[in-house]
């Protein structure tokens, strides 16, 4: 967020969290999901199953 806040130029990390901390879409969890899977394997601690977050449906 540091980073995009320098990019943007806002004065205020709050600026930049209104405006892009927004929380994740289910579409956007999935997709997430789908990469985590193809960069460390499904069966990795990484993976959503393994990690103990509960998804919201």
């Amino acid at each position: 967020m540091k980073v995009q806040q320098e990019l943007m130029r806002h004065a205020l990390i709050q600026t930049t969290m209104n405006v892009y901390g927004r929380p994740m879409t289910e579409t956007k969890r999935r997709a997430n999901s789908q990469v985590v899977g193809l960069v460390f394997g499904p069966n990795s601690q990484h993976s959503p199953e393994n990690t103990g977050v509960a998804t919201v449906q």
